[in-house]
C-alpha cells in the first residue's frame, strides 16, 4: 500500500513540475498582423499573444483590411464597434473602415 501511495505522489509531482506550455502545446507561436488603410499606408505588428488575452493596439488611421499570418486566428475590435475575425493566412475587410483599438489571438 505504501508503495502505491509513493508511486501516486511521485506521478503527481512529475505532472505538477512539468512545463505547462509543453503540456498544452506550443504557446510561443508568433502571429504577424498587418493593418491596411484606404491609402497605401500599412502598419505591421508581430505579437506572441496567442493565448486569447486581449491586447491594445495603437493604429491611428482608419483600417479597411486586416491580414493575419502565423499559427492561429485573431479577432479585432474597432472604435465604431466593428468585430473582425481573421483566420491565419487571410485578409478580411473591416466594415465600415475604422480605427482599431484592440483584439485577441488564439494559436491553433
Amino acid at each position: 500500500m505504501k508503495a502505491l501511495i509513493s508511486t501516486a505522489f511521485a506521478l503527481l509531482a512529475s505532472m505538477v513540475s512539468a512545463d505547462p506550455a509543453a503540456q498544452a502545446g506550443d504557446s510561443d507561436s508568433q502571429i504577424s498582423i498587418q493593418y491596411h488603410g484606404a491609402d497605401p499606408e500599412a502598419l505591421r505588428y508581430d505579437i506572441e499573444a496567442t493565448d486569447g488575452k486581449f491586447f491594445f493596439i495603437d493604429v491611428e488611421f482608419s483600417v479597411s483590411k486586416i491580414r493575419v499570418d502565423g499559427d492561429g486566428f485573431c479577432t479585432f475590435v474597432g472604435t465604431d464597434k466593428s468585430i473582425t475575425i481573421v483566420p491565419d493566412g487571410n485578409v478580411k475587410a473591416v466594415g465600415p473602415p475604422q480605427t482599431q483599438f484592440g483584439g485577441y489571438c488564439q494559436g491553433w
